[in-house]
């Protein structure tokens, strides 16, 4: 019988825990990993991916062209948890699996959203620079304990988030399309209409997954409902805001900080917000914790060895 042959394309797959090259040998996978410190294009990894039955991905562009282009492809597992650089009408169509590294960076996710709402709430960034700079300024800030925390989206990142934040903010609203009732109760939260919750609150987090409905779902109206000097953070999808609109906002002072870490383009060379004040940005690092990588590592290789194996497969979601 032939080896199954995995072709792996994302970077950080097993560089916080080697054994996990170790687990694909032992199960017979014969594995390529090609080494990039960018990612693959449509055009670049069709032409890798004939001759593999599966392939594991970063944010590596999986379109149906790469897909139909992979004749022997069976399995598509994300070393990571969004999929929305991945074709899944096109997998389903050609019978092809996908599985996620569910839950694998809720943590490290949820604590860099909650260090730039301390960033921002107190303007560290500000403060530093202006220090550098030989200049002696103050900004106000804003304490935690009296503060209305608005969290967009409860999935396990965003309950993350409140399960954390809770110890400092005395009042909690959350979206979410299908709200938790029952961690509701445990949690002391509010669900509110997101319109309640961008009115209302003076941090705002997002954490809901990228679709056309979420699409800009922060857009000039949207912030034009928010308190004047609100903070806003992004760690979830760059498409989620109209970077334009959050610009011209931190301008005007609508918004009295705004902390970044995925981008709609990147890098985002060109886009105005690297010029604005009161703005944390990071370069897409909230899943780059050590612990994080091993998990999805660890999530990857066993999907694609119990897949092989014709054994069930937890996380996967085609």
């Amino acid at each position: 019988m032939e080896a199954f042959k995995l072709l792996i394309v994302s970077n950080s797959f097993g560089s916080c825990g080697g054994d996990v090259f170790e687990k694909l040998s032992d199960a017979g996978i014969e594995y390529t990993k090609v080494h990039s410190e960018k990612i693959f294009g449509e055009r670049e990894l069709a032409g890798l991916i004939p001759g593999y039955d599966g392939i594991v991905v970063g944010a590596d562009v999986v379109s149906r062209a790469v897909i139909e282009a992979g004749t022997r492809l069976k399995i598509i597992a994300k070393h990571g948890v969004g999929l929305d650089n991945v074709d899944l009408e096109a997998a389903k169509e050609h019978g092809v699996a996908v599985t996620i590294g569910r839950n694998s960076n809720s943590v490290a996710v949820a604590e860099l959203a909650i260090a730039m709402m301390m960033n921002l709430a107190r303007n560290l960034n500000e403060h530093s620079r202006n220090i550098r700079n030989g200049e002696w300024i103050r900004f106000k800030g804003i304490e935690l304990s009296a503060a209305v925390l608005g969290v967009a989206g409860t999935g396990s990142i965003g309950k993350e988030v409140i399960c954390r934040m809770e110890h400092f903010c005395r009042n909690i609203l959350a979206y979410d399309a299908f709200p938790d009732r029952e961690f509701e109760k445990q949690h002391r939260i509010t669900y509110v209409s997101l319109d309640e919750l961008l009115e209302k609150s003076d941090i705002v987090t997002l954490h809901v997954p990228l679709a056309e409905e979420t699409r800009k779902m922060i857009c000039r109206e949207t912030l034009g409902k928010m308190k004047r000097g609100a903070i806003l953070v992004n760690t979830a999808r760059g498409e989620l805001a109209d970077e334009e609109a959050v610009a011209d906002a931190l301008e005007s002072g609508r918004l009295g900080g705004f902390g970044i870490d995925a981008f709609a383009k990147e890098p985002p060379w060109g886009s105005r917000l690297l010029k604005q004040k009161h703005i944390v940005m990071s370069p897409h690092v909230g899943a780059y914790t050590g612990e994080a990588i091993n998990k999805m590592s660890q999530y990857a290789a066993e999907s694609i060895i119990c897949f092989a194996e014709g054994k069930p497969v937890w996380n996967r979601v085609i």
